[in-house]
């Protein structure tokens, strides 16, 4: 196989090679003139794989809505036309972008010694976490006590995990109310609210028959923001 042109976007996704050369030449087959028609038999000799495994790259990337196929005559390649999702790869590298910085910042203070950190550093690891979240609350009030709550129960280890409540909450209820209606953000935190349960699964499909039994909470919270985020 050549050496293969990679989009940027599509560097930070994680999925198998075999599904990003796919995509990349989608991307660049599908601005000739009659879009990408490319059959299974193109990609398996551009990229030395078989035509299954062409078949089977594309039916996930398909159901991961990360490209359309329409297919003119019949579920076959015949008349298949393909194109990239580029608003699902947008918003997929947004919700990563935002994941991989809280991750990047739990890493860092993982692999210093406690006493080694300063104030400073915990100071700024605590305000950054609570600026992610608090960007995503509906009621702009009462910030500074927000913060002080924040750091009171040290939120910031389960940053993702309230980010993810917080967006769930917000499409079921919050979203739903009159602005005053809706609780301060101090008050939130310092009643807990994030402990209360949304609806999992708000599109009202039945994803999670199909996921694993031992799936924690907060998996199928990530999953269900997910789902939410690929339905807009």
């Amino acid at each position: 196989m050549k050496g293969v042109w990679i989009p940027k976007e599509l560097i930070n996704i994680k999925i198998s090679w075999l599904k990003r050369v796919l995509m990349s030449e989608i991307s660049q087959l599908e601005v000739l003139k009659h879009g990408c028609i490319a059959e299974n038999e193109h990609f398996s000799n551009k990229f030395n794989v078989t035509r299954q495994a062409v078949s089977n790259a594309l039916n996930q990337l398909e159901k991961s809505n990360f490209i359309i196929i329409n297919n003119a005559q019949s579920k076959r390649n015949r008349g298949r036309k393909m194109t990239v999702n580029q608003k699902e790869i947008d918003i997929h590298n947004r919700v990563s972008g935002i994941h991989n910085r809280v991750s990047d910042v739990h890493e860092c203070v993982e692999s210093k010694d406690k006493s080694s950190i300063k104030n400073s550093v915990k100071k700024n690891i605590c305000e950054n976490g609570f600026e992610n979240w608090y960007s995503l609350y509906l009621r702009k009030k009462s910030k500074s006590q927000a913060l002080k709550a924040w750091i009171r129960d040290k939120l910031h280890l389960k940053e993702r995990e309230l980010i993810n409540t917080l967006i769930l909450q917000n499409h079921n209820e919050y979203s739903k109310l009159e602005l005053k209606f809706v609780p301060h953000p101090s008050t939130y935190l310092n009643q807990k609210r994030y402990d209360d349960e949304p609806e999992i699964n708000p599109n009202g499909g039945n994803n999670g028959n199909n996921r694993q039994r031992n799936e924690t909470n907060a998996d199928r919270k990530e999953q269900a923001v997910r789902d939410l985020i690929g339905a807009k």
